[in-house]
């Protein structure tokens, strides 16, 4: 039965290029720069400036300027020392912002800079350093911790005091949250709440100065997880029971679940995960919000920002409510990412050992540095675990393999239906699906019969292998006739090869695979010479392009300074980019090699180009999962444990025949040091740079489709202000002008 309807499609980065002047992701980044591509969707802090409103993720930061009408992330990039956000506060007295992390480090953002406070993340204690929250009083700013507070003066860099272990014995005692009462400090703790003095007449340090309030007011002591103050009354949370004090503690009400934030602006506002409140005229009423899991609030009841975990930043005016989202993926950590027809495509389902995760269904395509959200499927329609796809030029619209709901297919416009392959049932479990040059439509049945079906274009689906197979991905040869699937190392090892044309198949492994170091392939990808690299718990090797049916098939090692490189080190994953050079992940971070010295698929001989790792570079964390190239631009994504970023490389795809190629930035200043990058050459393409009278000042060989000047001639002098001639060799040995970079003052 297929089932039409329409699926809710969100291009985030084109809605505020318009009104939020998100326009500069539209672009290609310069060679040798990175971009983010977080999820900005989960959010669950959010803090209110005078003109700034930050929110967070648990991986990402952005901010909304309020009187530019503009969404702007902040990264590492911009000098953020790390990822794990845990709060956010504005320090009014000095001006500046407070960035909190799981670690204990502290990020403080003022208009000149970023510094980092790194005094509790360096405390060598074994104690978990995760920033709860920020209480800022005078020159002093406090730190509320899981085992205490620690004050400490930002400009110096000091701790004044340190507060741990408020046991009634002495020892560790959680704390959860932490406010100001007139001149005390506050803090909810596991044990109810506790106080102290900050004037000086009390030893803070000292567990046996503290008031325990709830033997004071004769109150049962419980986990307390969230308090405020409106500077004289104190208000707290126990689970979901709301209480105040004022002369006796008294019952505010119930939300509906545990409470995640309280705030006193004007009036006490309360938010549980599933709705915001508010306490007035001794009365807990709930505020209409269309808002789908708030997680916390900022502002006032006239203008209310809130972080919410299924839409991002949310401003709420009144009635008017309006999501603020910067471009980026529907969720934090993607199943799989995939480069598509000069897309990029990025997961969100996913299996483990075979069972499904039961994730959304949810996938994003990267387009014109613009990500298309496709997330919201109608009521009344299951579909969970999207875990591969493919975009069919000839029906235009997206093929999606599920982990669970069958075969779907998405058009632009959002209408879909679900895809009829006989043999199949609508709830099969499909792991893995891809097109070919010729039309072919492939897709593999999860360790069930038949694991391999096909449809061929103006055709049906037929089914190809009678096999039960752990088909995880699907690579068609560039060269010959042959799938190559890897095979799901949770499950089995090797490599199943089904050659199209003559109907045969075998799975590859350490039996009939010589120097092959391990059959468990993590991932795989195909270089412009058809070899098949392979990334496995024992390092990175490679298949020649050969008859795999017929004759011995040698695995090869590749050799970096005379010695193979990875060596018993695992490879996570691998991706050739249109210069024919490798991108290897590892759990200590990103590397790139050479293409082989010579142009002889035997040879192995490689040379480390660059490394990339969370010190010298943006990367969110070291341990790659995933590698996906866009070979039209040269833009490698790098999907981390930590979220996912990508890095525009000086290697593209060669185009033939040759057209119009494309030069940015153009014009560039005098003082530019570049690269300027000449792109959509053809592959190897050799690229001269010379003045009008024809004086040539530079000559280089293009990665792939890629040539980069920076702006000097060979001696290395810079040029000055002129027009400049971009020439490309032609295939009759001749040289043609393509193009002019204009260099000014």
């Amino acid at each position: 039965m297929k089932r039409k309807s329409r699926l809710r499609k969100r291009i985030r980065s084109s809605i505020f290029a318009v009104f939020f002047g998100w326009a500069a992701q539209a672009q290609d980044i310069p060679t040798g720069s990175w971009r983010t591509h977080f999820n900005y969707l989960k959010a669950t802090l959010v803090a209110e400036g005078p003109n700034e409103v930050y929110c967070a993720t648990a991986n990402s930061l952005f901010y909304f300027d309020q009187t530019a009408g503009e969404l702007s992330p902040v990264t590492a990039a911009d000098g953020l020392s790390e990822n794990t956000f845990t709060s956010l506060a504005y320090d009014a007295r000095h001006q500046q912002w407070l960035i909190g992390y799981a670690s204990g480090g502290i990020d403080v953002i003022s208009p000149e800079s970023i510094q980092t406070f790194s005094a509790i993340k360096d405390d060598p204690r074994p104690v978990n350093k995760e920033i709860r929250n920020f209480i800022f009083r005078g020159d002093t700013t406090i730190a509320i911790l899981p085992y205490g507070a620690i004050l400490f003066d930002v400009d110096r860099g000091n701790v004044i005091a340190s507060v741990r272990d408020l046991s009634p014995e002495g020892e560790f005692l959680e704390v959860f949250d932490g406010t100001l009462k007139g001149d005390s400090l506050i803090l909810a703790t596991a044990s109810g709440l506790l106080g102290n003095d900050l004037t000086g007449q009390s030893n803070i340090q000292d567990f046996n100065s503290w008031r325990r309030y709830a033997q004071e007011w004769s109150h049962p002591e419980a986990a307390t997880q969230a308090v405020t103050s409106d500077g004289n009354q104190l208000f707290w949370a126990e689970a979901n029971n709301l209480f105040t004090y004022a002369e006796g503690v008294q019952t505010i009400g119930q939300s509906g679940q545990s409470v995640t934030d309280l705030q006193f602006q004007q009036k006490l506002q309360v938010v549980d995960g599933l709705s915001i409140y508010e306490w007035e005229n001794q009365e807990l009423k709930t505020i209409e919000a269309g808002v789908l899991a708030p997680q916390q609030i900022a502002g006032s009841e006239n203008l209310l920002w809130i972080a919410d975990h299924e839409q991002g930043l949310v401003r709420k005016q009144g009635d008017q409510e309006e999501a603020l989202t910067p471009s980026g993926i529907s969720t934090p950590i993607p199943f799989q990412i995939k480069s598509n027809h000069q897309n990029i495509l990025s997961f969100v389902g996913g299996y483990n050992n075979g069972v499904p995760a039961g994730n959304a269904g949810a996938f994003d395509v990267f387009d014109q540095g613009r990500w298309q959200n496709f997330d919201s499927w109608p009521s009344g329609v299951e579909v969970n675990d999207i875990v591969d796809g493919a975009w069919v030029v000839a029906e235009e619209a997206w093929y999606l393999a599920t982990m669970g709901n069958g075969l779907w297919k998405v058009d632009v416009e959002g209408n879909f239906e679900q895809v009829e392959v006989p043999g199949l049932s609508n709830n099969s479990r499909l792991s893995a699906f891809t097109d070919d040059r010729f039309g072919n439509l492939w897709l593999a049945q999860y360790n069930a019969s038949p694991a391999l079906w096909v449809k061929a274009p103006q055709e049906e689906w037929k089914s190809l292998s009678s096999e039960s197979l752990v088909i995880s991905e699907i690579l068609v040869h560039p060269f010959q006739n042959v799938l190559m699937c890897r095979l799901d190392p949770e499950r089995s090892s090797g490599l199943y090869v089904y050659d199209f044309e003559n109907q045969q198949s075998k799975i590859l492994n350490t039996s009939n695979v010589s120097a092959l170091p391990d059959a468990n392939i993590l991932d795989m990808d195909f270089d412009v010479m058809g070899n098949l690299w392979l990334a496995t718990p024992e390092g990175i090797i490679f298949l020649p392009n050969t008859d795999y049916f017929n004759g011995s098939i040698s695995a090869v090692r590749p050799i970096s300074n005379g010695f193979p490189i990875f060596n018993g080190k695992q490879v996570n994953t691998v991706a050739v980019d249109g210069g024919n050079r490798k991108w290897l992940g590892a759990d200590d971070g990103l590397f790139l090699y050479s293409k082989p010295i010579t142009d002889f698929s035997s040879n192995s001989d490689i040379e480390l180009i660059s490394e990339f790792n969370r010190d010298n570079s943006p990367l969110p964390a070291n341990k790659i999962l995933k590698l996906a190239d866009e070979s039209r631009s040269g833009e490698v994504f790098i999907l981390t444990e930590a979220g996912m970023v990508s890095f525009r490389s000086d290697a593209s795809a060669g185009i033939s025949p040759q057209g119009e190629v494309k030069i940015f930035p153009n014009p560039v200043r005098a003082s530019f040091s570049g690269p300027v990058t000449i792109n959509q050459l053809s592959a190897d393409a050799t690229v001269k740079i010379t003045d009008l009278s024809g004086r040539l000042l530079f000559e280089t060989v293009a990665n792939g489709g890629t040539a980069s000047w920076n702006g000097s001639t060979a001696s290395g002098a810079p040029v000055g202000p002129g027009i400049y001639l971009v020439w490309v060799a032609q295939e009759d040995g001749t040289d043609a002008a393509v193009g002019k970079v204009a260099v000014i003052n």
